[in-house]
């Protein structure tokens, strides 16, 4: 009766850490998208004031076009990245808000047909007054994103081309790179699901619109640049990447948005 009890005790105690060691080996696995649900979340009852949507109006077209449904979700993904991550600044320049704004409207235009992408492998964003050198690339650069997660930028170069309308402005280019360097294998291979677009595409490599060439051979080194490249061109060149790859335009069209066309 005692050796009964005693198996029975043992095999539920036994069961019971089965159960507590998968609870913690699940918890621990799965803690950043917890915690990127519990911010985002938080998040949700937070809304941009009308000074920084009439920002966001005169300096960004691209939300100043969507429909009102399309700016609430825009201004979501701003400012998901805008409390989540950790702003800082180098030589003396200070961050402020509209530093915050801009950068994370960057973020929330390349990402915004995506529900679950939030930039989780980023971690903050540093600031530099002018072009930097660069440890990563060995180089004198504008934008940066480190092996840490941190986006660097020249805010000089960055807020000059966002005045002025740069086709493809350094917050455009380094929200791009910072997509293909996500794990979210979803958002990469979604574009790839018709292989005849991407072999259909290498063999136009050379191809150009009067002195506009779309691609590099640097993009198709890889399937991730080759993705950012996509990215770039369809903000920057949409009338032209329709003309010469309209097959890819609406692949990449259907990829990043469900209710805007951009042409």
């Amino acid at each position: 009766m005692f050796f009964s009890i005693g198996s029975d005790f043992i095999m539920n105690l036994i069961f019971m850490n089965v159960i507590m060691i998968g609870c913690f080996l699940w918890l621990n696995h799965n803690y950043y998208k917890i915690m990127d649900r519990l911010e985002a979340i938080n998040v949700t009852s937070k809304s941009l004031d009308e000074k920084q949507k009439r920002i966001l109006k005169h300096f960004f077209p691209f939300y100043r076009k969507l429909s009102p449904n399309l700016q609430r979700i825009f201004e979501q993904k701003l400012l998901y990245f805008y409390y989540t991550k950790t702003y800082d600044a180098k030589n003396g320049l200070a961050v402020h808000d509209r530093m915050r704004l801009f950068v994370s409207a960057y973020a929330a235009q390349v990402s915004l047909g995506f529900k679950e992408f939030g930039f989780s492998h980023i971690y903050g964003v540093v600031m530099h007054p002018r072009k930097f050198y660069s440890e990563n690339r060995k180089n004198i650069v504008c934008w940066d994103l480190d092996k840490e997660g941190y986006l660097h930028l020249s805010w000089t170069d960055f807020f000059e081309q966002l005045k002025k309308h740069v086709v493809l402005p350094v917050g455009l280019e380094v929200m791009a790179h910072a997509m293909k360097k996500d794990e979210n294998e979803i958002v990469k291979e979604e574009i790839f699901r018709n292989r005849n677009v991407y072999y259909k595409i290498n063999s136009y490599l050379k191809s150009t619109s009067g002195s506009l060439v779309l691609f590099q051979d640097e993009d198709f080194k890889t399937r991730d640049n080759f993705f950012e490249a996509c990215i770039k061109n369809y903000f920057s060149y949409p009338v032209e990447l329709k003309n010469k790859f309209p097959e890819l335009f609406r692949k990449i069209d259907q990829l990043l948005y469900s209710e805007i066309r951009l042409v």
